[in-house]
Formats: structure tokens, sequence, C-alpha cells
């Protein structure tokens, strides 16, 4: 089994109630702004309805526009070098048994993003023709852990993989939450240090840091890239070499 065989990428909640324009965290964000940092009960009302009134196409919002673009080229790349690629869907819903800490602290909380089968909830254009992918496997998880409740392990042990490279988002909450998961299960866990972001900046380094005392490592998405090369190098040139070999 070559490394590679035994790698697999994994894409942490790319979609529209993230990283688009007119989903839940980007409006949520405008209407913060507008106000201060606070919300008053209006906009609660306006955001717990959003899901039901989504954009017509998904525009990424400002700021996202590399990430997004990056994270695409790198899913893009580990599934052409037949790396199992899989993507991670947040799908919340307060009404199911397992929910992620924001219905317990907040039961009857309405203003959420990643409303199961919405538009919100579907991945970023760029992102979703990937999904469909012949190596490609689409994990939906209900709480913050990809890992909780979930296909997740269960696939990887199949096909036995044992390294984790993680992009995606948020660095501080799903991206972290999955990490650390992925580090209890016995997955050695590698986190794209550009190929992960957060809408709360501040949190980014010290959550990185989290992740190496927690026995993580760190990698930038331009060595994964060229870790990808090397491997498929080294599987092309034997071949190559036996297939030159006369009878």
């Amino acid at each position: 089994m070559t490394d590679r065989d035994a790698s697999a990428l994994v894409v942490v909640d790319m979609q529209n109630d993230f990283l688009a324009q007119g989903g839940y965290y980007g409006e949520k964000a405008k209407l913060a702004r507008a106000r201060n940092g606070a919300l008053n009960q209006a906009d609660v009302d306006a955001l717990a309805r959003l899901y039901q009134h989504p954009p017509a196409s998904c525009v990424i919002r400002d700021g996202y526009q590399d990430f997004v673009a990056r994270v695409t080229a790198v899913a893009a790349m580990a599934l052409a070098h037949q790396m199992p690629t899989i993507f991670v869907q947040a799908a919340y819903d307060p009404m199911s048994f397992y929910k992620p800490p924001l219905f317990i602290a907040e039961p009857e909380r309405r203003d959420y993003g990643c409303h199961p089968g919405t538009w919100g909830a579907a991945f970023v254009d760029p992102i979703k023709p990937l999904t469909l992918d012949q190596h490609a496997k689409v994990i939906e998880k209900h709480t913050f852990d990809a890992f909780f409740e979930t296909e997740l392990r269960g696939f990887l042990h199949f096909h036995q993989i044992n390294t984790l490279y993680v992009s995606g988002m948020e660095t501080n909450v799903c991206v972290l939450c999955t990490a650390l998961s992925a580090l209890s299960n016995g997955f050695t866990t590698i986190i794209l240090e550009d190929g992960v972001t957060t809408s709360q900046p501040e949190l980014q380094a010290p959550t990185l840091q989290i992740i190496e005392v927690a026995k993580g490592q760190r990698m930038s998405t331009q060595s994964f890239l060229a870790l990808l090369k090397r491997q498929n190098e080294q599987v092309t040139i034997p071949a190559q070499a036996a297939k030159g070999k006369s009878p």
C-alpha cells in the first residue's frame, strides 16, 4: 500500500451558509456590524427566516474568495491523484436527537444555519461538482464533530486509511472538533494551515496551537500539493519501468 492509498483529504463545511453572500453567517455578520455587535429581536427573526428565501446563485463572500479557490484547488488535485476525499456537510436540526452545543445552550433558538436540505446547507458552487467524483465521499454531520454518530470512522477503517489531511471551516469550531476526534481515534492528523479559516481570525493561531499540543501536525497547501506530485511520480516511474521489461 502506498502512502497515498493510506491517506485521505477531509474538507469541512464548505457550504453556502458559511461562505456565500446571502448565507446565514454572512447576513448575521452584516446585521451585527450595523448594530455595533448586538442583534435586536427583529434581526434574530429575520435570520430565523433566512433559509426560506435563498439567493438565486452562489457568490462567495468578500474575504473568502481566495480561501475557497485554494481549498477547491487542493480538493481537485487530491481527486485527480485518486486520493479519497471526504466532503463534510453540516446539517443542523434542533429537533434531532443529536445537535450541536448552540441548541443545548439555547434550546428555543430558531436562528441558525445549515438547515437540512436547504440552499444554505448545500456546498458552494466551486466545491459542488467535486463531490460527484468517484473518489469523493460526502459525510453529513449533525454536530461540530465529523466523527460523532456518522459513518466517517467506518469509511476510513474500511479503506485502511490512517492519515488525514484536514481543510475547511471553521478552524476554531468544526475543524478543531473533527481534528481532535481524528487524533483520539488514532489517525495521523495534519491540518493544511492555509486551507482552514475562521470568521474569528484572532482564534486561528491559538486553535492551530491547540491541535499541535494534541499531537496534530501542520502543513501548507503548497507542501501538500508537492507531496501529491512526489507520490504520483513514485507510482508512475515503477509502473513505466515494469511496462518496459521484455517478457
